[in-house]
C-alpha cells in the first residue's frame, strides 16, 4: 500500500534556536545590567576556564516529547553555568550569589519571552568544578525548562 508522506516545506517550529536566542539575550541583559559578574559568556562549557573568568557557559540540552490526541509537548531541560575563581573567595562567592539572584528575577520576568512556550528556572546547584591541576572553583549551575505544547491535525 503507497503511503503519502507530508513534507513541511513551508514552515516548520524553531523552538529548539528561538530558546537558545532568548537565552542569549537574557545572558547579554544581565550583563548589560549587572556589570563586574559576567566577563565572558560561552554558548558551551568552554575547553578551558583559564584567562576568561569569571564566565558564564550553556550547558547540555535535552529535550522530551509527548504526543497525545491533537498534542504535542516538548519540554527542553538544560543548564547555565557559572564559574569564577577568585583568590578571595568572599568576592568570588558575592558574584554567584548575584548571578543566582539575579538570573531568578530574569527566569520570572521572562517566563513567556520565547512564545508559545513557558520558560522557567527549575534549580540552582553549587557544584565542584575542576579542571587539570586547577580546583577550588566556584561553580553555580542554574538549571531551567522550556514547555511548548502544540497542536496537531
Amino acid at each position: 500500500m503507497p503511503y503519502t508522506v507530508i513534507v513541511p516545506i513551508t514552515r516548520w517550529e524553531t523552538n529548539r534556536q528561538d530558546l537558545n536566542d532568548a537565552l542569549d539575550d537574557i545572558i547579554a541583559a544581565f550583563q548589560a545590567v549587572v556589570p563586574n559578574v559576567i566577563r565572558k559568556f560561552f554558548s558551551e562549557v568552554p575547553e578551558t576556564y583559564t584567562g576568561e573568568l569569571p564566565l558564564v557557559y550553556l550547558g547540555a540540552l535535552t529535550e522530551a516529547i509527548i504526543h497525545d490526541a491533537g498534542l504535542r509537548q516538548t519540554t527542553w531541560r538544560g543548564e547555565i553555568g557559572y564559574v569564577d575563581t577568585s583568590p578571595d573567595n568572599r568576592e568570588a562567592n558575592t558574584r554567584s550569589n548575584t548571578f543566582a539572584d539575579y538570573m531568578r528575577e530574569m527566569f520570572t520576568a521572562n517566563a513567556r519571552v520565547i512564545p508559545p512556550g513557558i520558560l522557567q528556572q527549575t534549580g540552582l546547584d553549587e557544584e565542584r568544578a575542576e579542571q587539570g591541576a586547577l580546583r577550588g572553583f566556584m561553580h553555580t549551575v542554574l538549571r531551567f525548562t522550556y514547555v511548548v505544547q502544540e497542536g496537531r491535525n
